[in-house]
């Protein structure tokens, strides 16, 4: 299984359904950890959805051919889709934890 943990400081960008349409907001998450878990084993409620290196979300296009793509994930409970830049992000496969490449 791959295991997705987003570095300190990494930016989030939420993809929000308002009544004037969609719109993007930017959550920092801070650096009190040196990684954050977005899909752990413990909490398989987020699923990576797909990558592209150009990606168009309300009104905004993220550019990130040079930043290792666009990662898209979804919450399954509340149906929120989010996007990380690929190197803001960090992958682990299998219960051993053996760092990989995003």
């Amino acid at each position: 299984m791959r295991i997705y943990y987003a570095k300190t400081n990494a930016i989030i960008y939420c993809l929000n359904e308002m009544e004037e349409g969609r719109r993007v907001n930017e959550y920092s998450l801070g650096n009190k950890y040196e990684f954050y878990p977005i899909n752990h084993p413990n909490r398989l409620d987020i699923v990576k959805l797909y990558k592209q290196d150009v990606v168009s979300w309300g009104g905004e296009t993220f550019n990130a051919s040079n930043r290792g793509s666009f990662h898209v994930f979804i919450t399954l409970h509340h149906n929120i889709m989010f996007g990380m830049y690929g190197d803001e992000l960090v992958m682990f496969e299998d219960e051993n934890y053996t760092l990989a490449s995003v």
